[in-house]
């Protein structure tokens, strides 16, 4: 009898600290930069250029997530108004000691600078067993993280803009490097550099107009 109840003892052991930390290592984060001035001809004047307005709406989810949702997250941390681009992030960690897995989804409205909205819902799937799942919307362009189908713990981002548009180097479609650099990268350096500027600039005629409009108000 004592052997029997030694011997229940250690599995009652094992079986607490496997479960410990069952579901606790599935992690899930993302982070999505979202850029408005794409391509830049859609900054110049007399467009007023503005980060886009992330709207968060209610989570929904399946599985995981904690006692009342609280592991996961949807939310803008931060929006950055002198490169017009907002970030997004979303996190998520699964239940401590189930075999629940991760799954749940966020949800959100983007408006950009021309008034136009598009409702975006973005899903991770990471089943204690099985094969994940990630699903972005798609209101954006410029998508580049994937996960694998296996494993649990993930951390991956994006920098994307509005859906048909053109990157912020890649302008015009028939961009060749300058055959009077050496090195390829000069010439997509010196586009990168340009592009830089122009927003510069962008920002400084606004600064301006900002000036001349309360100097006229306080003539008036």
């Amino acid at each position: 009898i004592k052997d029997g109840l030694a011997v229940d003892a250690q599995q009652l052991a094992l079986n607490s600290s496997s479960a410990g930390p069952l579901n606790c290592d599935w992690k899930f984060n993302y982070n999505l930069k979202v850029q408005s001035c794409h391509p830049m001809k859609s900054c110049f004047p007399p467009a007023v250029p503005k980060a886009p307005v992330i709207t968060v709406s209610e989570m929904t989810h399946s599985s995981g997530c904690g006692a009342d949702n609280t592991g996961c997250t949807c939310k803008v941390t931060k929006v950055d108004e002198d490169n017009f681009e907002t970030t997004f992030n979303m996190n998520g960690v699964g239940t401590c000691g189930t075999w629940t897995g991760l799954d749940f989804a966020c949800h959100f409205v983007v408006s950009w600078m021309d008034g136009s909205t598009c409702a975006c819902k973005l899903h991770i799937d990471i089943p204690f067993s099985g094969d994940n799942a990630w699903a972005p919307c798609d209101c954006f362009d410029g998508y580049s993280a994937t996960i694998s189908s296996s494993g649990h713990d993930f951390s991956i981002s994006d920098n994307v803009y509005k859906a048909g548009t053109h990157s912020l180097v890649l302008q015009d479609d028939s961009f060749e490097p300058d055959p009077e650099k050496d090195d390829p990268l000069d010439s997509a350096k010196v586009a990168t550099e340009d592009s830089t500027k122009l927003i510069d600039d962008i920002k400084d005629g606004l600064a301006v107009d900002a000036q001349q409009l309360a100097l006229n108000s306080s003539s008036a």
